[in-house]
């Protein structure tokens, strides 16, 4: 224990690890000492309290990388080759051993295991399967097996060598493709209609193998030849038209599409996807049945009683042993028989009784080119060769159109299937959901007005029950059925709602599929990145803040207390950091930036000194330093960093907002708002960019300053005195960095209109939802389940990342514009520091020969005017949404309506245009939302003219004692003694 003492007070690293990988508080915890295992976590604590470098070797745990479903998948192809999404064209890709280990470690994913090694097998084989090289192959092969028996008699091709060697290599890639999709895809594909008709289709590739055709005949035999010889025929056709089930996989909604036919639809769309899957494999079914059952009908009629070929055979060998000198004669009756044929005797061989052989080539009767195409009659010494290649050939186009023609109806019966059913289910399912979204927001607007008046009669039957005059009637409130029925009513509507809510449209890039868009990364929007990369709502965090709650307010109030900044002015909205002197600041700004912080809680519930956090106040030492003074820069200087932090702090407790971002991300807006105009030297964008500073040129113009102060933020945090992020984990540090960029950045004026924007969106998309909130807020005095479960469902729509991200940055740019809705003294000052730093520009302009802006001439420009078109124009809209969107910040829009009334009896005194005057007028009745009295407002203008006279009789008295001064030091030097 003496020993660790000593290593703790020498600065000694914690996390080191011995050989066997094992650091010094597991050795305790291996040896049972608690006493050195208390000292070693509270040394842990201290370290990441102060963000000492150790933290560098510091062991995150298995939690750390937050693993989205994204995530999970994206590792689990880098780790196997392929995508675990079935709805996209994948890529084959590459990774080094080492980073297969890591993301093998840290998802428990072990390959030499059972279960977890067939899961990888699967996965590999899946992403051979779906390779655009593979998919070709097989479809290919698909194809030949369909045309290519037909094709080589068409194409007159000589002996079946070639063609039983095209067969055999067709039979092996249907069953390698077979046994592949029976490992990739298990019991999604084992007794499933392509499983039984990969088993067909590999049962036909044989029956055109010329081993199993020759030898047809013979295993019939006996049967009649003809019959044998037709049924030979319809069984080849059969078996060809069979392989067409194989066709289906490509249908639409059938394979991978029906997989994925509800995902990324609508319920109507996947209704429709579902039922035209059906019927449409159903109907492709239906029809290769029909063609190959109807032409067997044919089997048992025809040809009944057709012994030409063998009549003429065994006539011709008669001829020959009794009437020889006959035998040409008959022979030539025979040519002509078979003029009217497509086939036709092109050689006759026949034997005389004195052995004598005869070979006779039929007049105008050709052999065929294939020796495939003759067919040879023989009645034991007498042989008719018979060619067959018209018909044949006749047959092999027929069984190609055949092919084609059923294909095609397949095609154009799915495509009607398709047109019948989006007709039929998709429009009326379109148009039922339509009245059932028009239902609901007429639902919901009566659940409002329902909901206030059950308040009312609440609060009514409570007052009859406090004076005794309750009813003699116990039956329920007049409201009560209603609600109980419409609350049943909302249950049942529960999954419409789900449906009827605003979902994220996918972007461009993300269009591109999950497997390219992992090789395009550069590429990738900031929507994508950013619903990719938001980390998961953590669990427990809300209790956390809660147990740790009061002893964090014990620092805070250890150190505010010295320096005479109390718990209420702490938690007041109009605390004006301008009447603070610098030893106050820096404890207010050390306050705020560990308020926030993540490091471990307070031990056995015990305050902790805000100094033992060094490298926080050292950061807030450094960023003052960044500063200009404010005698250099009236408003843009540390002075205004902490009020907009200070503004951001009351704002986040005004809101709760613990249950909107998570600690880190409040943590990184606080830190966000302490250095949004970090090195700003008083001047504009639009100043940088017209006088070609470097600033500019450095940042091609875009947000000059805001890039500026995020480049030096992110120079002071990467010292070792001032790494506040150090604690964080990866995955913390780059969603850190992330919120701060995107926070600063939108505090440009120039990004305040595309803010609003998208803050409306947000709004526009759940207006119902927040109108409610609004209503209930104002006349419920205590939360009910209604209003409850509301706050609970906006909770939840904050957490969305777009509109988290939108969020955020609106926040940190009201806190920045925040002075317009603090007490007159607080605005005014702001205005007048503001308009100043405006002039000073104003100067440089008129002395560098540049445009001057109306805002900046001295001489011109009306700082009472310039204010009420600030407020009238930027403040009233951002101020107007985000109490729409968040009602207890309900009260600030008080203060900016009497700072714009008061801004416009000081314009009144300007003696400004009358046309003008009451064309602004009539345009601020017209913004207000909530009515100033006009005792207010008169009251407004006598304080006006109170505080004018007084300044009057203070530059009055100024200039009396300036004279009487002026007067003793005359007499002073007309008599020195």
């Amino acid at each position: 224990e003496l020993v660790i003492k000593e290593l703790i007070s020498g600065g000694a690293n914690p996390f080191v690890k011995n050989e066997d990988g094992l650091s010094c508080l597991d050795v305790a915890h291996e040896r049972g000492s608690e006493e050195i295992m208390e000292l070693l976590q509270d040394y842990i604590v201290e370290t990441e309290r102060s963000r000492s470098q150790h933290l560098k070797m510091k062991p995150f745990g298995a939690e750390d990388p937050h693993w989205t479903t994204k995530g999970l998948e994206h590792c689990q192809w880098l780790i196997s080759g392929c995508w675990e999404s079935r709805k996209d064209e994948e890529v084959d890709n590459v990774i080094s051993a080492q980073l297969k280990e890591i993301v093998i470690k840290d998802m428990g994913i072990s390959p030499q295991r059972g279960t977890d090694g067939m899961q990888l097998c699967r996965y590999q084989v899946q992403a051979i399967l779906e390779n655009p090289v593979v998919q070709a192959t097989l479809t290919t092969n698909l194809v030949l097996a369909l045309f290519l028996p037909d094709f080589w008699v068409i194409l007159a091709m000589q002996g079946d060598g070639g063609l039983d060697n095209a067969l055999v290599m067709i039979l092996v890639i249907f069953v390698l493709e077979f046994i592949a999709n029976v490992v990739a895809h298990g019991d999604r594909y084992v007794n499933k209609y392509p499983f039984w008709t990969d088993i067909v289709g590999i049962l036909s590739v044989p029956w055109d193998h010329s081993l199993v055709a020759d030898n047809f005949v013979d295993i019939f035999e006996g049967s009649g030849l003809a019959r044998v010889t037709k049924f030979a025929k319809l069984s080849a056709r059969a078996v060809r038209l069979s392989r067409l089930g194989k066709l289906l996989r490509f249908f639409p909604g059938s394979g991978k599409e029906g997989e994925g036919a509800n995902g990324g639809r609508g319920p109507a769309k996947g209704i429709s996807a579902e039922l035209m899957s059906n019927l449409s494999v159903k109907v492709a079914l239906l029809i290769i049945v029909l063609v190959l059952i109807l032409p067997v009908m044919d089997f048992f009629t025809w040809p009944p009683d057709d012994f030409s070929l063998d009549t003429w055979t065994t006539h011709i060998h008669w001829m020959a042993k009794t009437y020889p000198e006959d035998v040409s004669q008959v022979v030539e009756d025979m040519r002509r028989f078979y003029d009217v044929y497509s086939y036709f005797p092109f050689q006759v061989i026949y034997h005389f009784t004195n052995n004598t052989q005869v070979i006779q080539e039929l007049q105008n009767a050709r052999a065929p080119m294939r020796l495939e195409d003759v067919l040879v009659i023989a009645k034991e010494d007498t042989t008719v060769k018979f060619n067959f290649r018209a018909p044949k050939l006749t047959e092999a186009i027929l069984n190609v159109f055949v092919m084609i023609g059923v294909i095609f109806t397949m095609l154009v019966a799915a495509a009607c299937v398709s047109s019948a059913v989006s007709h039929t289910v998709l429009s009326p399912m379109e148009d039922l959901l339509e009245i059932v979204h028009s239902t609901a927001i007429q639902i919901f607007d009566s659940v409002e007005q329902m909901a206030i008046y059950f308040v009312k009669d609440y609060s009514n039957q409570q007052w009859r029950q406090e004076i005794g005059l309750e009813a003699k009637d116990d039956h329920r409130s007049r409201f009560s059925r209603e609600v109980e029925l419409l609350a049943k009513v909302l249950e049942k509507l529960d999954l419409l709602t789900i449906i009827a809510n605003a979902k994220r449209p996918v972007d461009e890039f993300e269009q591109l599929g999950n497997g390219p868009a992992a090789f395009c990364q550069d590429y990738a929007t900031y929507a994508a990145v950013r619903h990719r990369l938001t980390l998961p709502r953590p669990a427990g965090q809300l209790d956390l803040e809660e147990m740790e709650h009061d002893m964090l307010m014990q620092t805070i109030g250890a150190e505010l207390a010295p320096a005479e900044i109390s718990r209420q002015d702490w938690n007041a909205w109009d605390l004006n950091i301008a009447d603070l002197n610098s030893a106050q600041r820096q404890s207010l700004a050390r306050c705020l930036i560990v308020i926030y912080d993540t490091s471990p809680g307070f031990d056995e519930y015990h305050a902790v000194r805000v100094t033992k956090y060094k490298c926080h106040c050292e950061f807030i030492k450094v960023v003052e330093s960044q500063y200009e003074d404010d005698q250099v820069v009236q408003y843009h200087n540390w002075i205004h960093a902490v009020d907009v932090a200070f503004t951001l702090r009351s704002i986040f407790h005004r809101i709760s907002a613990e249950r909107y971002f998570a600690t880190h991300e409040r943590f990184a807006l606080m830190v966000a708002s302490f250095a949004h105009d970090l090195g700003n030297s008083g001047v504009t964008n639009g100043f940088l960019a017209q006088s070609a500073h470097e600033f500019a040129l450095g940042y091609n113009d875009l947000s000059c300053l805001q890039n500026m102060s995020c480049a030096k933020l992110f120079r002071i945090t990467g010292e070792p005195e001032t790494s506040i992020f150090l604690n964080f984990n990866k995955a913390m540090q780059r969603d850190v960095r992330q919120v701060i960029i995107y926070a600063i950045l939108h505090t440009d004026p120039g990004l305040q209109l595309e803010l609003l924007a998208e803050m409306w969106g947000h709004y526009q998309n759940r207006k119902e939802l927040f109108d409610l909130v609004q209503a209930l807020s104002r006349t419920v005095e205590e939360e009910n389940e209604v209003l409850v479960k509301a706050n609970k469902e906006v909770e939840d729509y904050f957490w969305n990342a777009d509109v988290k991200y939108s969020l955020r940055n609106l926040l940190v740019h009201v806190a920045d514009n925040s002075y317009s809705l603090k007490p007159w003294d607080i605005c005014s000052h702001w205005a007048n520091a503001l308009s100043e730093e405006f002039f000073k520009q104003g100067d440089l302009e008129r002395n560098y020969k540049m445009p001057m802006q109306p805002l900046n001439d001295r001489v011109r420009a009306n700082v009472a005017h310039a204010q009420i078109v600030n407020i009238q124009h930027i403040i009233v809209p951002q101020t107007k949404l985000l109490v729409q969107l968040l009602p207890e910040l309900r009260s600030c829009k008080h203060h900016m309506w009497l700072n714009l009334w008061r801004w416009i009896v000081k314009w009144k005194r300007s003696r400004p245009d009358h046309e003008e005057l009451h064309r602004v007028l009539r345009e601020v009745k017209e913004l207000h939302d909530e009515d100033v009295p006009e005792e207010e407002i008169r009251a407004l203008e006598h304080q006006e003219v109170d505080e004018e006279g007084e300044e009057r009789r203070d530059n009055k008295q100024k200039i009396k004692r300036r004279m009487s001064v002026r007067s003793v030091r005359s007499v002073v030097n007309l008599n020195p003694d």
